[in-house]
């Protein structure tokens, strides 16, 4: 299987040490398929001729590669849990998202919790913008 991807090459943590990060995602689903983390000092004999070098490995062999990335948002009705006047946790959000997660769609109960995507409606009643992803298979040449 050949697929388009990007390739990312980033320094993480510079200022405890640090070391370098290569990254392969996969174009259409932007799944990650593979990183490589490699100390600074490891990466600079690497690219200076002295092959060979450890590093550490994280393969994700079960991503949707070849899959285009599907996306919606659902506004979806928001209470405050169990009426006790507390803000909900993941629990409740989850609970609040799954009636939308139909046909493979998986909604973000992150964006439920986030006050930033509230939206009340002319109805009254309380609602969060919540983004949902699905992976499909590509239509055509479009689907890049």
């Amino acid at each position: 299987m050949q697929l388009k991807g990007t390739l990312s090459i980033l320094h993480c943590n510079a200022s405890t040490g640090g070391y370098i990060s290569i990254r392969v995602v996969d174009d259409l689903s932007h799944a990650r398929i593979l990183e490589v983390n490699i100390s600074y000092e490891e990466w600079g004999k690497a690219i200076t001729g002295i092959a060979s070098r450890p590093c550490q490995i994280d393969y994700n062999a079960n991503g949707p590669f070849g899959l285009k990335r599907a996306r919606k948002e659902e506004l979806v009705p928001y209470s405050r849990s169990g009426g006790s006047g507390f803000m909900p946790g993941t629990r409740e959000a989850k609970t609040a998202i799954a009636p939308y997660e139909v046909d493979g769609w998986q909604g973000s109960p992150e964006d439920y919790l986030n006050s930033k995507n509230s939206k009340r409606l002319d109805d009254g009643k309380d609602y969060r913008r919540v983004g949902f992803v699905r992976f499909v298979e590509p239509k055509g040449d479009d689907d890049d």
